[in-house]
Order: structure tokens, then C-alpha cells, then sequence
């Protein structure tokens, strides 16, 4: 923290009246003038406090990389109320294991287990979270047709057919037959 060295003067700012002081920083030991309220709270002076937070912010230099946007969306999946996706992951109770918070314990795991960019992250189980257990790197193609129920065309004709005929809405149908509208809708472009 910087040393308060002495309350130098009232300036005025608007409305509004601030107490300024002199304050020396701990690293170069310069003195420099700052709001009091304001100076309290500082580490060092502006030059050494830039270079101190750079150093710290600056932890793994991949920021811009596929890999730490599968890493940072994953997390937000699982862990962010306001995200997208949530409804599908976090409040299913998805979660990632604790030593994932950390960036370079998940990219050292997805190295050592064929993580390439043209990979994506897949949960073996989809009823259990992501960790070095159940989780593998795949082609988007074979992760995204994980997840699409196909309905038999007969079962797509039974539903059309209850629709049509006893007048009972699709909803309902669906959730009788335990099917997605998406998945109706694609049958009914692949049958007719």
C-alpha cells in the first residue's frame, strides 16, 4: 500500500469538493498527489501499479485460443444463471470438477487426450458432469448427432394420426410418445 505522506489541499471538481494528499509508493518511491478517499485504497503509484497488474493478469497468454473458449464456455454452461444454455447444464446439476477453475490443469488433461482444434468437448454420460472421467474430445459431427432422436416413421404416422383424427394436440402427443417437436418436424420433412 502507499504511504500517506501529507494532506496538501481542497480542488474543486463540479459540485463536489475533494481533499487531496501526497503519497509515496512502495516500489519507485515517488511522491505524487492524489485524492485522498481515493489514495487510501491504492498499491503504488500509476506506473507501478500498471506493471504489477499486468504481470498478474497476464497468466497463461491464451485468451484468444479455441481451447480457452471451450474451457470458458464450458465453465459458463454449468455455472452462469443468465447464460443460454444453462437450463441444459447448471440447472440439471451438471457441474465441472473443482480442479477444472483452473485453465492450465484442463489444458494440460485436454492435450494429453488428443485435443485438437477441430475437436470438441463431449461428456461420456450426459447425466454426469465434466471431468477427466467422463468427458472426450470429438469430431462436432459425431457430438452433435449425439443428441437427435430419429422417430420411426410408423411412430411418426401413429402421431399424425391421433393429431388428424381424435383431434389431440401435438404437445400433448409429444409428451405422450416422449418426443421433441424438433424431432417430429424433422420426420415430417424426412416422410412426406
Amino acid at each position: 500500500m502507499v504511504k500517506f505522506i501529507q494532506d496538501t489541499e481542497i480542488k474543486q471538481y463540479g459540485k463536489r469538493g475533494y481533499m487531496f494528499a501526497l503519497f509515496q509508493c512502495p516500489i519507485c518511491d515517488k511522491v505524487f498527489e492524489r485524492p485522498k478517499h481515493a489514495g487510501k485504497n491504492l498499491i503504488a503509484c500509476r506506473e507501478c501499479a500498471y506493471k504489477v497488474l499486468r504481470v498478474k493478469r497476464l497468466k497463461h497468454g491464451q485468451r484468444y485460443t479455441r481451447l480457452y473458449r471451450t474451457w470458458i464456455n464450458m465453465r459458463s454452461r454449468c455455472n452462469n444463471l443468465r447464460e443460454q444454455h444453462f437450463k441444459h447444464y447448471g440447472a440439471k446439476g451438471i457441474k465441472v470438477c473443482p480442479e477444472w477453475d483452473n485453465f492450465e490443469v484442463f489444458k494440460q488433461f485436454a492435450l494429453e487426450n488428443g485435443y485438437t482444434d477441430s475437436l470438441t468437448i463431449d461428456r461420456v454420460d450426459v447425466t454426469k458432469g465434466y471431468d477427466p472421467t467422463n468427458v472426450q474430445f470429438v469430431p462436432l459431427k459425431i457430438n452433435a448427432g449425439k443428441d437427435k432422436v430419429v422417430i420411426s416413421e410408423k411412430l411418426y404416422f401413429e402421431i399424425k394420426k391421433a393429431n388428424k383424427e381424435e383431434h389431440i394436440l401435438l404437445p400433448v402427443l409429444f409428451a405422450k410418445y416422449g418426443v421433441s417437436g424438433g424431432a417430429y418436424y424433422n420426420a415430417r420433412n424426412r416422410y412426406e
